[in-house]
């Protein structure tokens, strides 16, 4: 979020839309909560990014400052997404308005008609590592443990400090994994071309984790990546659950090199469809969605091409919902990331696409597993 953008939030609801027609987005939760104000700039401007900005400021529980990613819980009606409390300039250091935190929100079945929907939660995050580049805590993933709602954990990514935290939805509780290679970007990667801007640098570390079936204990295989490099890892969820572990010199062993997706193939968000068992990799730097079945070996010939994008794909979300629909988005954000240019209201600036995750799949080496 920066001034001049009107909502870090928004929605539309797609019984309101009309096939491929432009939804008119609204802001989310509500209007209140997406309001910039005067004194969020006052004293401030130019200040370290650091949360000793922010001490002796009134809280404000219900605002949004800036937000990325939304995860969908479509089994216990919520969304949640995660307020980085900062906004970026060009040039300038980003300010910190309030402190980081989830923010978790009830998806009410009035809520399109009401256009307000009630903050359910709200956990700031703890200032001993929110502190550290709060504007990289961009993306989150959900991990059910049984059908309690509250029986959760969520895993938590940096992209600018290279860590990953965890948090015990239940017992309110915070640990954080770090200083590991696996989390670090491949700075050899670190460009991106949009258009008008050709070689500019981008270099972001571990990003969105993937998660694979339960085994007979309830736990995962977690696949993680920097969204700048090439490589995909895996660690199992029991370690991540385990909040001694976040101590244990040991972590390092836990970690495994799953393998390489290939050049070019910087990473921004992944999503895991579990009636085929594939995974999609929303791939930035090549303008295209790449998937993999999990029951075939992880080499470059068994990723598929979903979809290729004609024009820049900076996108930041994609999911799968219940209903067997892949939805990802594309942008020009690209072209703004650390430059001074601006979006033109004459081009065709974000597109949302919807697609059968068969049809995503359908003639790629994605689409069946066979013991060959």
């Amino acid at each position: 979020t920066r001034p001049g953008v009107p909502i870090t939030l928004g929605a539309f609801c797609v019984q309101d839309y009309e096939y491929q027609t432009s939804p008119k987005i609204w802001a989310f939760p509500n209007n209140e909560a997406n309001l910039l104000k005067t004194s969020d700039f006052t004293g401030i401007m130019g200040s370290l990014p650091i949360l000793s900005n922010i001490l002796g400021k009134e809280k404000e529980s219900q605002r949004i400052i800036s937000t990325y990613t939304v995860n969908i819980d479509e089994k216990c009606n919520r969304a949640f997404t995660i307020d980085t409390g900062v906004i970026s300039f060009f040039g300038l250091i980003p300010l910190v308005i309030q402190k980081p935190a989830i923010l978790v929100y009830d998806l009410s079945a009035s809520g399109c008609v009401d256009r307000n929907f009630k903050l359910i939660r709200r956990v700031e995050i703890p200032d001993s590592f929110a502190s550290i580049l709060p504007a990289g805590i961009l993306y989150m993933t959900i991990d059910f443990q049984s059908d309690n709602c509250d029986d959760i954990f969520i895993y938590i990514t940096n992209v600018y400090a290279n860590y990953l935290a965890v948090f015990d939805y239940k017992n309110i509780d915070f640990w954080i994994f770090k200083d590991h290679p696996s989390f670090l970007p491949d700075i050899t990667q670190s460009f991106i071309t949009d258009g008008d801007m050709i070689g500019v640098p981008i270099s972001l570390g571990v990003v969105s984790v993937a998660l694979g079936y339960p085994d007979e204990n309830g736990d995962r295989q977690a696949y993680y990546m920097p969204s700048t490099g090439t490589e995909v890892f895996v660690v199992s969820t029991k370690i991540l659950k385990d909040k001694s572990k976040a101590k244990d010199k040991n972590f390092h062993n836990d970690v495994k090199l799953l393998g390489y997706r290939g050049k070019n193939s910087q990473v921004s968000k992944t999503a895991v469809d579990y009636t085929h068992g594939v995974i999609f990799f929303l791939e930035y730097q090549a303008n295209r969605i790449r998937c993999w079945n999990m029951r075939k070996p992880f080499v470059e010939s068994n990723l598929g091409v979903s979809y290729q994008s004609p024009t820049p794909l900076y996108g930041m979300m994609i999911f799968i919902d219940s209903q067997g629909y892949m939805w990802f988005s594309k942008s020009r954000t690209g072209k703004i990331v650390g430059s001074n240019l601006h979006l033109s209201p004459n081009e065709e600036n974000s597109v949302i696409y919807r697609i059968r995750v068969e049809d995503a799949i359908k003639g790629t080496v994605c689409e069946n597993y066979t013991n060959e």
